[in-house]
């Protein structure tokens, strides 16, 4: 993970991948635009619709792929959460046995050396 910073750009391309287009000024979903389109509600938006790239279909990626995609993701992310999180309790839990076979050891030490020393 990196964090964003104020001199780091999106590249067009990017964001036209997740699927948003930029009309005149603002960056909108596809079918957002698509629905405004086809509704009239945006007469010659079309024209202003700046696509990056290799002059790629509006409805090529859309929103749900592209949230497909950020769901599978996200999964593959929470499998190799649990996976770690199992890791680390598994690990966690044969160090606290080793500490405790550590513990036996010095205590039956201290029992052999209390043993061998002369008794007066």
């Amino acid at each position: 993970m990196e964090p964003v910073k104020q001199g780091l750009e999106i590249s067009t391309t990017n964001l036209n991948k997740i699927g948003l287009v930029k009309v005149k000024d603002q960056w909108m979903w596809q079918a957002d635009v698509a629905e405004n389109v086809e509704g009239g509600a945006a007469e010659g938006a079309n024209e202003d619709v700046e696509m990056a790239g290799n002059d790629t279909a509006m409805g090529e990626v859309g929103p749900s792929s592209a949230f497909q995609d950020l769901s599978k993701v996200l999964d593959k992310l929470d499998h190799l959460t649990n996976e770690q999180r199992n890791n680390h309790e598994f690990y966690t839990a044969r160090f606290q046995h080793l500490d405790l076979q550590i513990d036996v050891v010095q205590y039956q030490l201290a029992t052999i050396a209390a043993w061998n020393e002369p008794h007066n």
